[in-house]
């Protein structure tokens, strides 16, 4: 079996433990197993497009210069700090996967209502990230962890991580607004109108306008056209997709019956609004829409356990979790297509470690 379908049927088996209890300490100690292969899983195993170019930054990058490469400050400096200690590539991938990965697991732990069904849709749709598009993984993961200063209202602390994310990755400063737009008081039906309106922009190939704007904005001409104007060898057009429609469905799931009082789902409706706000104008490019705001679109981990949570009766709450876990068992082998690593490579690197 391969360590992709090791990892979700460990994971799946949490999910429906957690269903059954919501007590953490028994929770955890089903998920402790799918934590382990979790972490073999990213560390030594290398898949994804960009694995051989974060290899070759690592072995580029000079402690005494890191800051010389070009490449984000904060990711540089982690590497950095591990070569300068005598670490090789896999110690590095080891720290930056801890670090990201905790700051995950605190915010799971303090606002998920399902923490198993949170890690189940992360390792789905943002594990990847944690190796296959490094530097963008521990962005994501520090301004998932600004969610708490958020919901606070400590925008010192919000600010702190917001800068510790776009020192890893400048894309993260698309998460800059959330903090103002968390606190707005918005009407649920003027955001429903306002969606409804902008829905039809999905279908409407934006990405002329959008490679204009980003020129104006001091992008250079090569990543504009490369990756922002539909005539380009890069462009991938994203536009209505099933993934779009899951989104949102899973968003109605949870506005059907969310708690308007409760500080944390208040956060979660205007964020997720927020979101597919954004993603309907932004779908011509995928760039922006399928990779850009996964800043806003992790928080779906948390949301859609508070749609089971919050369901009026036994028949619907079975619905939702049909649909949650039928469209997750969908999407892992899409997700991690051409993955056949097996786990024993894992585990003999770390005896050939020791």
């Amino acid at each position: 079996m391969t360590p992709v379908y090791i990892c979700f049927v460990l994971l799946l088996l949490a999910v429906l433990v957690n269903f059954g209890s919501r007590n953490k300490v028994a929770v955890y100690y089903v998920l402790a197993p799918a934590f382990a292969a979790m972490f073999l899983f990213l560390l030594f195993n290398d898949y994804g497009l960009d694995i051989d170019a974060y290899k070759k930054f690592y072995v580029e990058i000079q402690p005494e210069a890191f800051w010389e490469r070009g490449i984000d400050l904060g990711y540089s400096a982690v590497i950095a700090l591990v070569k300068g200690l005598g670490g090789e590539f896999y110690l590095f991938l080891s720290v930056i996967n801890i670090l990201s990965l905790y700051m995950v697991f605190k915010v799971f732990d303090k606002y998920s209502p399902y923490i198993a069904l949170s890690w189940l849709m992360y390792f789905v749709l943002f594990l990847g990230y944690n190796h296959t598009i490094l530097r963008q993984g521990v962005a994501i993961a520090f301004t998932l962890y600004s969610f708490r200063y958020i919901i606070d209202k400590n925008i010192k602390m919000y600010m702190v991580f917001i800068v510790a994310a776009t020192l890893f990755h400048s894309s993260a400063l698309l998460f800059l607004p959330a903090f103002w737009v968390a606190n707005i008081k918005w009407r649920a039906r003027t955001i429903f109108i306002v969606l409804a309106l902008a829905f039809p922009l999905v279908f409407i190939d934006t990405s002329i306008i959008i490679a204009k704007l980003a020129g104006l904005a001091g992008l250079p001409e090569s990543i504009v056209y490369g990756y922002f104007n539909a005539q380009s060898d890069h462009f991938e057009r994203a536009g209505l997709s099933m993934g779009l429609l899951v989104r949102i469905l899973f968003y109605l799931f949870f506005v059907i019956s969310y708690n308007k009082e409760d500080r944390v789902q208040k956060v979660l409706f205007n964020l997720y609004s927020f979101y597919l706000l954004l993603y309907f104008p932004l779908s011509s490019v995928s760039m922006l829409s399928a990779r850009g705001l996964d800043y806003y679109k992790i928080i779906e981990c948390i949301m859609v356990p508070y749609a089971i949570l919050n369901a009026k009766n036994i028949y619907y709450k079975i619905m939702i979790i049909l649909v949650v876990l039928g469209y997750y068992i969908y999407a892992t082998p899409k997700q991690y297509i051409g993955i056949d690593h097996k786990l024993d490579s894992a585990l003999l690197w770390i005896v050939n470690s020791f």
